[in-house]
């Protein structure tokens, strides 16, 4: 019946009328794609390599030159995926686990370089999804991995097993940290964390909502980074817009749907 009806429609209604009722039926994603458009438009930063600062102050002058060193580090890396698990087509972002050794292309060798030139001993990931970063840190640093996510890893076709949790120095914590309640039991981990890789679901309310609440901690002042995934998904532009410290567009040198660097040494700045 509902094949009758798909044919009778396709058929007999007119085209301008059927492109009406695609308008009307889709209205609030055209309004979203018409304002990102707009957007697009009236800010060119979001175009290959970008560096932008709230308060000229307070840049640390030597964070292009960090930067540098982070790209040259991971060139100089090699990252292997794991021959012991089997390939599986049908596992969670298989092509990019294969792959993960691409640089430019993804940003795993990026990571490992960032935490390897700071030496930092605390590493955050917020989204743990397919444990590739993870993976890839706790093989190649020696930093502590809290690795977030509201799914245990066995159950999402992880890359992650039983033998990375052998080691201590990686725990997986099933918590939304967009909940309030869980946001204050682990504000302090956050705080005291070195680098952060926000790598969460991109719808942007998540993300928005995270980023709020780290904006409101007093974080001790030490050189932090925030690494965000995916700026330039369209769900994710705005987010990229309102943080205010010093933060670099990596995508040409990281993960080709976006790569963001924040300094967060004082603190995050998060507003319109």
């Amino acid at each position: 019946m509902k094949n009758k009806i798909i044919y009778w429609y396709k058929k007999y209604v007119p085209r301008g009328i059927q492109k009406l009722f695609y308008i009307l039926k889709n209205i609030d994603e055209l309004i979203k794609l018409g304002l990102f458009n707009f957007e697009l438009n009236k800010d060119t930063r979001m175009s290959q390599l970008t560096w932008t600062y709230a308060n000229s102050s307070n840049v640390d002058k030597k964070f292009v030159s960090r930067i540098t060193e982070y790209i040259n580090a991971a060139n100089n890396l090699d990252l292997q995926f794991d021959t012991s698990i089997e390939p599986d087509k049908s596992r969670q972002y298989e092509f990019e686990y294969t792959n993960m050794n691409m640089f430019p292309g993804e940003h795993y060798r990026m990571l490992v370089g960032i935490i390897n030139t700071e030496n930092f001993k605390n590493f955050m990931e917020i989204g743990t999804g397919s444990g590739i970063a993870s993976k890839a840190i706790l093989n190649k640093t020696n930093a502590d991995i809290n690795t977030f996510d509201i799914i245990p890893w066995r159950e999402d076709d992880s890359h992650l097993t039983k033998v990375e949790f052998t080691n201590n120095r990686l725990t997986q914590i099933t918590e939304n940290l967009s909940n309030p309640q869980s946001f204050r039991k682990y504000s302090e981990l956050i705080s005291s964390s070195d680098l952060i890789l926000l790598d969460a679901d991109k719808s942007g309310t998540f993300e928005d909502s995270l980023l709020t609440k780290i904006s409101t901690i007093s974080f001790e002042i030490k050189y932090r980074l925030l690494f965000i995934d995916d700026i330039r998904y369209f769900s994710m532009y705005k987010i990229w817009k309102k943080i205010h410290n010093p933060k670099i567009d990596l995508t040409s040198f990281g993960h080709w749907s976006g790569s963001g660097l924040v300094d967060i040494s004082n603190g995050l700045i998060y507003k319109d």
